[in-house]
């Protein structure tokens, strides 16, 4: 018996060091069947057999010693029960028994090496055992990519199986069976176990990865353990006193689900198109407005807006500068396109104007200015307009030509068209000709331009027309412009027409021929052919020296001739000898004579010089007369050879 035994143990301490992972619902079709063992002494363990292993989904009740009982730290049962829903799939009420663990003597792996095959993760983690054991340590998070997705059901449960009896400083063997009960991947499993004071950590397969040497503490990191997998680790210790132990073994481990989330961006934007970029003023203007989702999200509720500048108002309506140019649209589908009614507005002013229209809607979140659905379009309102500057003589003496000049231009933005420039000629003014590219209406007395279109232009264009002044008075001109959208330019210009004294003078002999110390008299005639009359008329003769004045002839009675110096003599009022004629009134006629004597034929010619001024007319006005002297002598025979 004592050799059995012997045999049975030098078996068990000779197994391959691997920490075996087996699926608890299949046994690995490879593996041999399990070998039976010889019933073990107290510091062995019995071959773990599918029996002996409870159901850990369905935690129960146990008749075992303390010491072999399971600590289960994974969900309830009632966890496993339930159905996932995000898959639909129930999970197994019930975790089927593992076959018997690999390091059992006599047992091979499913790769046929004698050892039972790893799940690779955890190959993994024993590779690099105190790094994922520093990982679970610090609770660092599981990669999403490796998380599942919907509701996870995961229950991780860990078994102590230990002699109930020891012998002091004889080395024994304590399994340490880690389930995976759940229908989902645990993560970073780590199995703790707590050795209490007077237990001595020997040796372990698969090795710690923390603890062991020194400190009572010793950690495994199994990585990754599937659903439905287990895992043994075969831990070696030695008893250090005699007595009552107290062995506990804890595991942790994280688990987590992934969603998949598609994050949905609508996006409005604004297609704003004019119908024309230049209108007239008191003209309407349409704006076509499209909407457009250029996201790939629904935009709900969508509302447009529009503002207008002040030079524009809406048509037929005043509804402010900030309108809603439509009703909600309740949906609009990513790349959905929506055109509204259009807006027309009214062009209010001259100028650049602007309509701005922007969309919202409450699905479409904008952090910035920049983002918001805004489409702005300036148009410019153009205005004709008209100038008109009548030029003319302010004063006129009478019977003479007056010159007029119309000035007219268009200082606005756009074509005046179908100009008419009219003016009127008052009566007592008498047209002298009708300028080319005009016509005279003579019973309205209006003289007519006609242009079909005036182009904008700083530079006037100048319409001429003469006219003769008639009688004195207050003469007033009219130039009146007038063209398409209701324009009209008038400008009055009041010409004085003044009359002026026109004193002719007329000197002319009674006489041609006069013999030395005969008589004659030169005829003085003053007639006023002016509008007005001649004042403060003053007259004198001047004869040459070989005449003299002896006289004067028909002179009214408040007038006479009065010798200034030899040779000359000045009309003078017999009253006022600084005043001369008083006044001749127009048409008016005065003819008085000077009577003369001759008294020397040396020269032969003589002649009288008569002057006159008058308080029009400042610079002597002259006219003259001559007659021919004859000596006495001589006169038959000239006589006779005429």
């Amino acid at each position: 018996m004592g050799r059995r035994l012997l045999f049975i143990l030098g078996i068990l301490f000779s197994a391959p060091p691997a920490l075996v992972l087996v699926p608890a619902r299949a046994q690995d079709p490879g593996a041999p069947p399990p070998v039976e063992a010889a019933p073990p002494t107290s510091a062995e363990l019995p071959p773990v057999k599918p029996s002996e292993i409870p159901d850990l989904a369905v935690p129960a009740a146990t008749d075992e010693p303390a010491s072999a009982q399971r600590t289960n730290f994974g969900p309830a049962s009632q966890a496993a029960r339930d159905e996932d829903g995000a898959t639909g799939l129930a999970l197994p009420k019930r975790l089927e028994p593992a076959e018997p663990p690999a390091e059992i003597p006599g047992s091979t792996g499913g790769d046929g090496t004698g050892r039972a095959t790893l799940d690779p993760s955890l190959e993994r983690a024993q590779g690099s055992a105190p790094a994922a054991a520093g990982a679970a340590d610090r609770g660092e998070r599981i990669s999403v990519d490796r998380l599942p997705t919907g509701r996870q059901s995961v229950s991780v449960a860990v078994d102590i199986q230990s002699p109930s009896h020891m012998n002091l400083h004889k080395p024994a063997t304590v399994r340490l069976i880690v389930r995976n009960a759940g229908g989902s991947d645990a993560h970073q499993v780590v199995v703790r176990d707590e050795l209490p004071e007077g237990l001595k950590f020997v040796s372990s397969v698969p090795p710690p990865a923390a603890g062991g040497a020194g400190g009572q503490a010793i950690t495994w990191s199994l990585g990754t353990m599937a659903a439905g997998s287990e895992g043994i680790i075969t831990l070696k210790v030695e008893p250090t006193r005699a007595g009552p132990l107290e062995h506990g073994a804890s595991v942790t481990f994280q688990t987590g689900s992934r969603a998949r989330i598609e994050v949905l961006q609508p996006k409005l934007k604004i297609e704003l198109i004019p119908s024309s970029k230049t209108v007239l003023r008191g003209q309407e203007v349409e704006f076509k407005v499209v909407v457009t989702n250029v996201g790939n999200g629904p935009a709900r509720r969508v509302t447009v807006a529009a503002q207008l500048s002040r030079g524009l108002r809406y048509d037929q309506s005043e509804r402010g500068t900030g309108t809603m140019v439509t009703e909600p649209i309740p949906v609009l589908a990513p790349g959905d396109s929506k055109e509204i009614d259009p807006l027309v507005a009214v062009a209010g002013k001259a100028g650049d104007e602007t309509c701005t229209v922007t969309a919202h809607s409450p699905d479409v979140v904008v952090l910035d200015k920049a983002q918001e659905a805004r489409a702005v379009e300036k148009i410019t309102i153009q205005e004709p307009a008209l100038d008109l500057a009548l030029e003319g003589p302010k004063r006129r003496c009478t019977d003479t030509i007056a010159q007029y000049e119309i000035a007219l231009k268009n200082p606005g933005t756009a074509p005046a068209r179908r100009v008419r420039v009219a003016a009127f000629v008052p009566p007592g003014l008498r047209l002298t000709s009708v300028p080319k590219g005009a016509r005279y209406d003579a019973p309205s007395r209006r003289l007519v331009w006609t242009i079909d279109r005036l182009e904008p232009d700083p530079k006037p264009q100048k319409l001429a027309f003469e006219v003769k002044v008639g009688d004195v008075g207050n003469y007033e001109i009219t130039a009146e412009a007038a063209a398409d959208s209701n324009i009209r330019k008038k400008q009055n210009l009041v010409t004085e027409v003044f009359g002026i004294p026109d004193v002719d003078l007329e000197v002319t002999e009674r006489q041609r021929v006069v013999d030395v110390g005969g008589t004659t008299h030169f005829q003085i005639a003053l007639r006023n052919k002016g509008t007005k009359e001649a004042t403060n008329i003053h007259l004198w003769a001047a004869v040459s020296k070989n005449l003299k004045v002896t006289g004067g002839l028909d002179v009214p009675q408040d007038l006479q001739f009065v010798g200034s110096k030899e040779g000359e003599v000045v009309l003078q009022d017999k009253n006022d000898p600084k005043r001369g004629i008083a006044s001749l009134g127009p048409g008016r006629e005065l003819v008085l004579g000077i009577e003369v004597k001759a008294i020397a034929d040396k020269p032969e010619s003589a002649f009288c010089r008569v002057f006159i001024t008058h308080d029009a007319l400042a610079d002597p006005f002259e006219a003259m007369a001559r007659v021919r002297i004859l000596p006495a002598t001589g006169r038959t025979a000239e006589l006779g050879g005429q």
